[in-house]
């Protein structure tokens, strides 16, 4: 291989880590924006970034003193805890409080520690120990949501329906009873792959027709052909997303899997309440490890909004009539301190 070509692939690896870098930066960004304003990103914030000159993408200086300040971090928990007093957190005490939920940061470059003096450096902006503290936060809302137990119940209530309830049962697929999850991942992809296995049993009972078999999703990336999403949300949401609208073959191609990921964006945008699909459909195709937190964050909100305080166009499956109890104060969504 040539000094020049050698030069060429070094270059399009360099794009590549780069790409992936300012798409991990995106999507984490955007969701402590929706987090911080209730679930809708101001229009105005909907890029982070403004292009400088070709390939120079810079922080909206906005949105750089939001995160040097810690106010964007303090709006975030403020809001999934509804609770005021958090919006006067520092550095240091959301550290503590991280602490205390067992939730690890993760070091920077050479096991450099995070620490809020990094954090709140405003020039230059340690982007990294950001995306990491970003990172922690997200991992405390997906544990506070994707309680292993509780997402227990809820496939178990798919496993143990039965058409005296006015539901589907659980006889021809022969449903096994399902083993407890270790963790917020493994609640995740079990109430994926439990639901898919719902939705063929539905489909089978109500049309008498017998879907292919959903990919039996082991880990994220797994959900790279998307329709094992598509039959989640189908499942909760068949008029917003009805099944035959999904792709389902042995072999799926490229653009099989992108006409399923378009369907689950095109759902998210349009029917649910919050900003909530905020990874490009292009990394959801190939999900990067770096995508991890992001992508169960994303699952985490489908489980709120589809379980735990479930909008209007909702079906719980398993269920035969489901009544949503409203609150005093209707206005205000439910804290995760109460799932």
């Amino acid at each position: 291989m040539s000094v020049h070509s050698t030069l060429i692939r070094l270059s399009a690896i360099v794009q590549h880590l780069s790409e992936l870098v300012r798409a991990k930066e995106r999507s984490t960004l955007l969701w402590l924006l929706a987090k911080a304003h209730k679930g809708r990103i101001p229009a105005d914030l909907r890029s982070p970034h403004y292009k400088e000159s070709e390939n120079q993408y810079r922080l909206k200086p906005d949105i750089v003193d939001l995160l040097c300040s810690c106010k964007m971090y303090c709006m975030v928990l403020r809001n999934l805890y509804e609770d005021p007093a958090y919006f006067e957190l520092s550095f240091a005490q959301i550290f503590s409080m991280l602490e205390r939920k067992g939730i690890e940061m993760k070091p920077l470059k050479d096991g450099i520690k995070v620490t809020p003096i990094i954090l709140e450096e405003c020039s230059p902006l340690n982007m990294s120990a950001h995306l990491n503290f970003s990172d922690a936060l997200m991992e405390l809302f997906i544990r506070e949501v994707l309680i292993p137990s509780k997402v227990f119940q809820v496939v178990q209530r798919f496993t143990h329906s039965t058409n005296n309830s006015g539901t589907f049962s659980a006889s021809t697929l022969s449903l096994t009873e399902p083993s407890p999850p270790a963790d917020a991942e493994d609640a995740a992809i079990l109430w994926i792959n439990r639901s898919a296995q719902a939705l063929r049993e539905k489909v089978h009972t109500e049309h008498k027709v017998m879907l292919p078999k959903v990919v039996h999703v082991q880990d994220l990336s797994d959900l790279c052909d998307g329709s094992a999403l598509a039959s989640l949300i189908s499942l909760y949401c068949p008029q917003q997303l009805p099944v035959q609208d999904i792709t389902f073959t042995p072999s799926m191609t490229l653009s099989d899997s992108l006409a399923n990921q378009h369907l689950v964006k095109d759902f998210c945008e349009r029917h649910l309440p919050q900003d909530v699909h905020l990874v490009c459909l292009e990394d959801m195709l190939f999900l990067h490890a770096s995508m991890r937190t992001n992508v169960l964050a994303f699952l985490a909100d489908l489980m709120y909004l589809f379980e735990i305080r479930p909008f209007k166009a909702v079906q719980v499956p398993g269920i035969a009539q489901y009544i949503v109890v409203k609150r005093e104060s209707p206005n205000r969504d439910m804290p995760v301190t109460e799932l």
